[in-house]
């Protein structure tokens, strides 16, 4: 019985060390060095605000390519419009990732510069494996 109970306590000891969220935030990794073909109009997602002020993003679009790092690997995407467009959202697939970016409210601060959040959700397989409300901005 007190290894029952000693095995409980541990897991849920651990449960609490190791929150979902805090799980999620190591499985993607922030990066600051975008590659210079996706440079130009585009949109950049932050875990926060003082990420977005640092320049480390999460995911980063020219609106036909993308580029995730998923466990400190460079994963580099291409939209998949045939999915993008039956779901109200902007679609990526690459080296068996699926992105799914699902902006919610824009706020245009400027003719060619806006903020929004989005619903950003990573998929390895059929597994979902990050999915997160984000901040972004983008622009020209």
């Amino acid at each position: 019985m007190k290894l029952f109970l000693t095995i409980a306590l541990f897991s849920l000891h651990s449960f609490y060390i190791f929150p979902a969220s805090q799980q999620q935030a190591d499985i993607i990794s922030s990066f600051k060095d975008v590659p210079s073909d996706l440079m130009g109009c585009g949109s950049g997602y932050y875990l926060s605000e003082k990420d977005k002020k640092a320049g480390k993003t999460v995911f980063w679009t020219d609106y036909g390519d993308a580029v995730i790092h998923v466990n400190g690997k460079q994963i580099l995407l291409k939209t998949d419009e045939k999915i993008s467009n039956g779901q109200n959202a902007d679609v990526y697939i690459g080296d068996g990732y699926t992105v799914i970016v699902k902006d919610g409210l824009r706020k245009q601060l400027d003719t060619e510069y806006f903020v929004m959040k989005a619903t950003l959700t990573i998929k390895h397989g059929s597994k979902v494996i990050f999915s997160k409300v984000l901040i972004g901005d983008g622009g020209c």
